[in-house]
């Protein structure tokens, strides 16, 4: 947007300077053409000169007055801006330490630890059959962790947190819920929360490379085996 603008000043100004010259030579041209330019008396070409000089003298100063207070507005505008971009990259971080130290309280540590347990206790079944056969204490801690994280997305879509930041406190346990639980249970039940889930999902896998990722999926694909085989030797009474 300044680039713009400067552009836009410069090349005004330069239209304005050769508007205003043509404007001097064109007025002396058109009063004294008739007149023959004098190659022996020097006096002739100081009174030209200082009927040039005497023009665009004030005409330069005023240009220069005019850039003087330009460059100052233009400064002005970049240390705002500045200031607003640092200001924004603070409040981003601070956003996303909460949102740490949310997720590592006690109240959302114990629905965590109750949801990470019942996903693994039945890593077959979608998030409706849950809620059709697992009391509904203990579905509402897994719901408590997918609203977290339905916030944490709204929060990237509206660039309300530091990304790098975002990225390095909740990717691995993003990667984990997804491959244990949300892949799997969450999508294809026809809910709002499965495209907010997948956007997260999408836009996590988008900031981190394969060689970054393969740590955190292979223990959540060995977490999701270990579920699966248990559920396949242990019967359920429920």
């Amino acid at each position: 947007m300044e680039s713009s603008t400067s552009n836009r000043f410069i090349r005004f100004t330069l239209l304005a300077a050769s508007v205003y010259i043509t404007i001097i030579f064109g007025a002396y041209y058109y009063n004294f053409r008739e007149l023959p330019i004098s190659k022996t008396d020097p006096g002739a070409w100081a009174q030209f000169g200082s009927y040039v000089g005497g023009l665009l003298s004030p005409f330069f100063s005023f240009l220069s007055f005019i850039a003087a207070i330009y460059i100052s507005v233009i400064l002005t505008r970049i240390n705002e801006q500045q200031k607003e971009n640092i200001q924004k990259s603070e409040n981003q971080r601070r956003i996303v330490l909460e949102l740490h130290r949310e997720w590592n309280s006690e109240s959302i540590y114990r629905s965590r630890t109750i949801a990470g347990k019942l996903v693994r206790e039945y890593p077959k079944d979608k998030m409706f059959i849950l809620e059709s056969k697992v009391e509904s204490d203990r579905v509402v801690h897994l719901w408590i962790v997918v609203g977290f994280f339905l916030r944490l997305n709204f929060l990237i879509q509206n660039q309300q947190v530091d990304e790098k930041m975002t990225v390095s406190l909740f990717g691995e346990l993003f990667v984990w819920w997804w491959i244990v639980s949300f892949k799997e249970q969450l999508m294809n039940c026809d809910w709002d929360s499965e495209s907010h889930i997948q956007e997260l999902k999408d836009w996590i896998y988008g900031k981190t490379t394969d060689q970054q990722r393969i740590p955190w999926e292979r223990r959540a694909i060995r977490d999701l085996e270990n579920a699966l085989e248990e559920a396949n030797t242990t019967p359920l009474d429920m």
